[in-house]
């Protein structure tokens, strides 16, 4: 198949609501030139893992252990720190000579990102500038060692430096959308600006309306907010009505929106961020703008009083347990029920910082302020139709680990300072994701970025809150951080980012501020833990996974003495239940002993002696075991690595002995020999996994059998490893991975067989819900759709040209049959077509568009994911003339051999110099491919296949024009990816389930191996192999390896999932694919926020160069990539069904 490289179109149709091609969401505003962009990349050598930050044009790694900013001026920047003390982007190398040197956005952060955003001639003053206004702090308070006035006549007095103008401007718009407990500062400054010079006021707002604009326009919901925020605090400042024209306007979008579909999420969004906004106009001047706020909420409220349709599914607590003081509310409903209680009470907002606002002896700066220059609002226009952006969009409830207590150490949810303070430390949180250490910074210091009336002092005891005097605040500001972090973790669907990030960011908090945060942690813990009965199983799990996790970082150390009663609880109670997941955790990640250790006496029954022992006991060492003489056996059949027909008289006798004690003969012979394999395995878990292989044909005939025995194949793992469950579920997702097991027959046995008194019961036992949780994550990404190539290339929506695996013949000629091949024409570039075709149709039968974020080919994927290991070979080429010449330029170098050189690869010449005369021989690499399929695969299942077609398959016309496609839904990172690809064959038969799991096989050649050599270069190819399978959930891949004269010498099964892990158990691993996993995861990021206009773009990266190039080559149209046919499909798709027809 024709790959569709060299294009990416940004579809502007508003109507289409979707970007194909590889195609990606348009991002904010950015680099100076909207037009181009390119992404530079490298890898740490020491943690293996890729971390991007971008500066305008790069994307790179950032050194571990080090303190980042990403996202600061538009992008992270790197500085190298010269002798001479200036900085200037670092952009040609990942690691300098010496670690001293490097200086990587610390406490100069933005001194470091003015100066080396461009060439700035008084370096000094810029230092200055940006030092101020970024760290404008003393030790206690990080906004008040300077007064506004002093930062504004700095810029004032530099304004003819259009350099650094033009950098302050971009700094004041990074800090609103990238630090945004700073936002009322920052406006602070520019009033005061506008006072001295109100032209660079003018400007500001001039590119912060552009910003507003293009955010809202392509959905970027939290950075509209952020920028608006900003809007609001200069409202005193600007003409007219200010911003309410322009809150007016979304609030017209989100009515339209609940109007059209109860179930709509944008319009809530557009809701949130009005009643957000609206705080922060009023903070200034509540006087002037009352009526103005009052009519906006009016209309608000007939969104915000009504519950949405999916609120339920995200509410972290059960229905039935609503009368709990758990603070479970719509977040809009919440804020419009705030607003209306402070618009009665004249709008104090007390919480909310007024820099602005001048002691009475600064009369003449009051007088400045308030006859300062009036600017009307730059235009914004809202599109008619709004998207919902790259985020996923759900109702948002209100979660608070300090609900129940008896005097308030947070603000009350009738405060509107429960929801302002939330809203910014949230944005905080998941805006600096990569970097827990200045997010934890920011959450030690939040008391500092909110009025001085608003929190008792830190570390302030829990006990001293009762004696504060009456109406004075009770909130202690490491409670309300700690709570806005577990807002976060507790978060329903599924949090924003991983997990682990919300446990270090407590962590990194913890460490900062031991005598503040751990008191707050301790209480939310007993809240969360008392709250089991009451919360959804997979918040239960989180919680409990965070407490193993945060324990094995101070020492395992808990009171746990508070919890003696709850041991003696029924194991399926919330609380006793929850005891020994944490144990069992804990134990993972220490050892038994150590954490008995951290035990009272109550709680050391609950570690068995049977945890202790690395090696568990062998049941049928015991002779009163029944089967303990076969079971025996087996396992020394097994550690004597005999063939596999040895293992079957010692199973004959199992059966006849089960039947005659009328017992299922499968089932209990499964047991003794899955048993038997667990404990001859039990030294590790590479020893156990290569057990398994050797034995692998026999248990797939197992699970094959029934569903009883599958079930038992389960059974006789976990029962084993009963005491290390941990083990027994990595076994069980090996087990997964070889197709010995599907992911129905584990939930299955979770529910069904895992014989407990109720079904759902075993669930109450962490390391089942752990199990169950796992294989489901397993299943996502399946196939929706497929479509056809037959002999003569036509296409077909259906699955007629799907072939089946069927051994090879070792010996056969793989370079037989050339003279006769049968070859596709791919000098055209057909784009998208096909799959556009095949979207199209599935989007018609379910009267609803993919939500993908981008559409692809499996080719384009692969090149991207493979990156940061492979820097010979460019991809994305200009365009197809392009790729003709470039493939013709490199046949004429190699125009040599028997054979077309336009389809050859040499292979090599094969000298047998103690046979006879050197022999050189030369195939065409990609034709003994084709040739190893047509020996591999039927046409047809082998029980409807001819004798005769499998018995000549060697004189088969070899043609590669007949292509089955996979076409699935996966997501890698924050991006949702619609892929397209060739595959090569199906294993056994193809479900009737749409979604269920597909055992397609991926067939591929090689040079046998022959040496260390040989080796290292199949690894090195075992990176494509396991990408290609990867991205389309192939879980088998079967290699024909072939002699240099190409003869087919053997055949070897790899199971996809186990590629990684064998290659990282090498001395000196070539690749690691957790760093191409999380390259492509960013990447995809980065692009949605580069392509940031109409047209058609290309992304192209030379060879060798570590620079991914980004750019426009045509201004609107789509290139030809998308059909009209698919267009106008989309726009009737977005039309809507045709009103009914009335009589």
């Amino acid at each position: 198949m024709t790959e569709m490289v060299g294009w990416l179109l940004l579809c502007c149709l508003p109507a289409l609501q979707v970007k194909m091609g590889f195609i990606a969401f348009p991002a904010a505003y950015g680099s100076n030139d909207s037009s181009s962009s390119s992404i530079r990349y490298c890898k740490s050598n020491r943690d293996k893992t890729f971390w991007p930050i971008n500066p305008p044009a790069y994307l790179t790694l950032s050194p571990p252990g080090r303190t980042t900013f990403p996202h600061l001026f538009n992008n992270t920047v790197e500085t190298n720190l010269r002798r001479n003390d200036s900085y200037q982007l670092h952009r040609n190398a990942f690691f300098s000579e010496t670690d001293s040197q490097w200086v990587i956005m610390t406490g100069d952060a933005m001194e470091a990102a003015v100066v080396a955003a461009g060439t700035i001639a008084n370096a000094a003053t810029a230092r200055t500038t940006s030092k101020i206004i970024a760290n404008n702090a003393d030790a206690t308070n990080p906004l008040r060692s300077l007064s506004g006035f002093s930062i504004a006549h700095i810029v004032a007095d530099n304004t003819d430096d259009t350099e650094l103008r033009e950098n302050f401007i971009d700094l004041v718009l990074q800090l609103a959308v990238e630090q945004p407990l700073k936002t009322p500062f920052t406006a602070a400054v520019i009033l005061f600006i506008n006072t001295l010079r109100p032209e660079i006021v003018e400007d500001i707002l001039g590119r912060l309306s552009i910003a507003t604009e293009t955010k809202i326009r392509e959905g970027h919901w939290r950075d509209a907010k952020l920028l608006l925020k900003l809007f609001a605090c200069l409202q005193s400042c600007l003409g007219g009505d200010g911003i309410f024209p322009i809150l007016e306007e979304l609030l017209g979008r989100a009515l339209d929106l609940q109007t059209a579909s109860s179930e709509d999420t944008i319009g809530t969004e557009l809701v949130k961020i009005i009643l957000l906004t609206i705080p922060y106009i009023m903070a200034a001047h509540p006087e002037q703008w009352q009526h103005k706020a009052a009519q906006l909420m009016g209309s608000t409220e007939i969104i915000a009083s009504e519950p949405h349709p999916l609120q339920a599914l995200i509410d972290p607590f059960l229905l039935e347990a609503e009368a709990a003081a758990t603070g479970s509310a719509s977040i809009i409903s919440l804020l419009q029920r705030q607003l209306q209680s402070e618009a009665s009470d004249g709008w104090k907002l007390a919480c909310l910082p007024r820099p602005w606002e001048m002691p009475l002896e600064e009369i003449e700066a009051m007088e400045k302020l308030e006859n300062a220059t009036k600017h009307d609002l730059p235009v914004i226009t809202v599109p008619e139709k709004v998207i919902a952006g790259p985020q996923p969009l759900f109702p948002e409830v209100h979660f608070s680990v300090y609900a129940d207590q008896d005097i308030p150490s947070v603000p009350p949810v009738t405060d509107i300072a429960s929801s302002l303070i939330r809203d910014a430390l949230v944005d905080t949180i998941n805006i600096l994701d990569f970097n827990r250490n200045a997010t934890a910074r920011f959450l030690v210091d939040v008391d500092c970025y909110f009025s001085d009336s608003t929190f008792v002092k830190r570390a302030t005891p829990f006990d001293r809150l009762r004696d504060i005097p009456s109406g004075r605040s009770t909130w202690k500001p490491e409670d309300v951080a700690v709570d806005a972090v577990f807002s976060q973790l507790h978060q329903l669907p599924a949090a924003e980012h991983k997990l682990v990030y919300y446990h270090s960011v407590l962590t990194e908090a913890c460490k900062q501020a031991p005598a503040a945060i751990a008191p707050s942690l301790g209480r939310a813990i007993r809240f969360l833990y008392h709250a089991q009965s009451q919360m959804d199983l997979e918040l239960s799990n989180r919680f409990l996974d965070w407490f193993a996790h945060h324990l094995s970082n101070f020492g395992f150390t808990w009171k746990w003495t508070e919890w003696v009663n709850d041991v003696f609880l029924p194991d399926i109670h919330p609380s006793k239940a929850f005891i020994r997941g944490a144990l069992d955790k804990e134990i993972r990640l220490s050892f038994a002993q150590r954490i008995k250790n951290t035990l009272p006496e109550e709680y050391q029954s609950l570690i068995s002696s049977d945890t202790e022992k690395d090696v568990p006991d062998f049941k049928f060492s015991d002779e009163t075991t029944p089967f303990s003489a076969e079971g025996r056996e087996l396992a020394a059949l097994l550690k004597r690595k005999v063939p596999d027909e040895e293992f079957q008289p010692v199973l004959d006798r199992i059966h006849a002995a089960a039947t005659e004690h009328s017992l299922d003969a499968l089932v209990t012979s499964t047991d003794v020999f899955v048993t038997a394999v667990c404990w001859v395995g039990s030294k590790s878990l590479s020893h156990v996994l290569a057990c398994i292989e050797r034995v692998k044909d026999r248990l797939l005939d197992i699970g094959a059998a029934s569903e009883a025995a599958r079930a038992q194949i389960i059974t006789a793992v976990m029962a084993y490893w009963r005491a290390q469950p941990g083990v027994a579920i990595s076994i069980i997702e090996k087990l997964l991975n070889y197709s010995i097991l599907t992911p129905l027959s584990v939930i299955e046995w979770s529910l069904v067989y895992n014989h407990s008194e109720r079904e759902g019961d075993a669930l109450a036992e962490a390391h089942v819900f752990e199990l169950v949780s796992n294989t489901v994550t397993k299943v996502t990404g399946r196939e929706f759709a497929c479509f056809s190539y037959d002999d003569n290339h036509e296409f077909h929506l259906d699955d007629s040209s799907m072939r089946y695996y069927y051994n090879p013949t070792i010996g056969a000629d793989l370079s037989k049959g050339y003279d006769t091949f049968v070859k596709a024409d791919e000098s055209g570039d057909e784009h998208l077509v096909s799959l556009l075709k095949t979207i199209q149709a599935h989007e018609q039968k379910s009267g609803q568009k993919i939500d993908a974020q981008l559409v692809t080919w499996r080719g384009m994927m692969t090149k991207i994911m493979s990156t940061p290991f492979d820097d010979r070979d460019g991809f994305i080429e200009e365009n197809n003339a392009y790729k003709k010449a470039s493939q013709q330029q490199q046949n004429a170098q190699q125009r040599r051999g028997p054979h077309a050189p336009e389809v050859m690869q040499f292979w090599g010449a094969l000298f047998s110099l103690s046979w006879g005369l050197p022999k050189p021989f030369r195939l065409a690499d990609s034709f003994a491919g084709y040739k190893f399929e047509t020996l591999a695969t039927l046409p047809k299942p082998w029980g409807d296949t001819p004798r005769e077609y499998i018995e000549n398959r060697e004189d088969e016309v070899v043609n590669n024009k007949a292509q089955y496609c996979s076409v699935v839904r996966t997501g890698i990172g924050a991006t949702t990816i619609c892929i397209g690809g060739e595959v090569d064959a199906i294993w056994d038969s193809k479900p009737a389930q749409p979604g269920t799991p597909i055992n397609w096989v991926e067939l591929k050649t090689s040079v046998d191996i022959r040496s260390d050599r040989d080796s290292a270069t199949f690894d090195r190819k075992l990176l494509k192999f396991w990408l290609q399978s990867f991205l389309l959930g192939v879980p088998r891949i079967i290699v024909g390896f072939r002699t240099h004269a190409g003869i087919l010498a053997r055949v070897q099964e790899i199971q996809t999932a186990e590629i990684p892990d064998t290659i990282a158990r090498r001395p000196n691993p070539p690749w690691n694919g957790d760093m191409c996993v999380n390259f492509a995861g960013e990447f995809l990021d980065w692009l949605r926020q580069t392509i940031n206009d109409d047209g058609v773009w290309r992304i192209r990266r030379k060879p060798g160069s570590p620079t991914i190039e980004v750019f426009r080559i045509e201004e609107a149209g789509h290139g030809e990539i998308l059909t009209d046919e698919f267009i106008n499909w989309r726009i009737k798709l977005s039309l809507g069904p045709p009103p009914a027809e009335t009589e």
